[in-house]
């Protein structure tokens, strides 16, 4: 068989792995805290190689289901749902900015169809000859650049709206969200990572900011109703700029 054939075979085969043991974590499959079947007998029970597996189990990490630990093994996370700020929600940055007082703008600086990113490859769960289409701007609040947003969306899921979206990505407008939700295609759900990081010397460039500079990285996927991956986002922002406020509910009380 051909390496191009067998593609999208091992795309199938991750994928079905990924929801498989994503809906038997969310059942309660796996007591809370408690620990997996070891490597080899869980990629036997799903069908896929150990390789296979382990990108499966970076995902649900990735996602809060699962918890690793070194020389030890893969848990089922503590809690049935990642622990989350009641009061939140997701806002486009359009929306997030307004709710600052700050007038929002965006510059875009790149737009094509691609081969994916190595995170981008897994977290769309497509293969790495799959093509994505990636948009890049720098987001601004009142005309001052405080970010800058790289997102993407598989073409397959693209091209089954657009007829030839491939050639020509221009037809689906500066928000790659907001073009995504126009075809349908609406985030039932959106997981969010924040992390701290010191700016590379390009994004301080663009943002006006020394090199060194400290920024906040948001790493956001966003998720069908059916459990597809429709979009990732990674977001830089400049730090002396740019803060998280969360309104948060009273603890229950016992």
């Amino acid at each position: 068989m051909s390496a191009s054939a067998s593609t999208p075979a091992r795309r199938s085969r991750f994928a079905v792995a990924l929801q498989t043991l994503r809906s038997e974590v969310e059942a309660g499959r796996f007591a809370a805290g408690g620990l997996l079947p070891g490597e080899r007998d869980l990629a036997e029970r799903l069908g896929v190689s150990r390789t296979t597996l382990r990108r499966v189990l970076t995902v649900l990490v990735d996602e809060g289901r699962l918890t690793h630990r070194q020389g030890v093994g893969t848990f089922a996370a503590a809690e049935a749902e990642p622990v989350a700020n009641p009061a939140a929600r997701w806002t486009g940055f359009t929306d997030d900015m307004a709710s600052r007082g700050c007038a929002a703008s965006s510059r875009e600086i790149g737009r094509a169809i691609v081969r994916p990113s190595p995170e981008e490859t897994m977290m769309l769960a497509c293969s790495p000859d799959d093509p994505v289409l990636r948009v890049t701007r720098i987001l601004y609040a009142d005309e001052q650049p405080i970010g800058i947003e790289c997102a993407a969306a598989p073409g397959r899921l693209v091209g089954e709206r657009i007829g030839h979206s491939r050639d020509n990505p221009e037809r689906l407008g500066a928000s790659l969200s907001d073009a995504l939700a126009k075809l349908g295609l609406t985030a039932a759900r959106v997981l969010q990572r924040v992390q701290a990081i010191i700016l590379s010397d390009g994004d301080a460039g663009r943002l006006g900011v020394p090199p060194g500079s400290a920024g906040l990285v948001i790493r956001r996927a966003a998720y069908l109703a059916d459990g597809r991956c429709c979009e990732v986002t990674r977001t830089v922002y400049r730090a002396d700029r740019y803060d998280l406020v969360a309104e948060l509910g009273a603890p229950a009380r016992s």
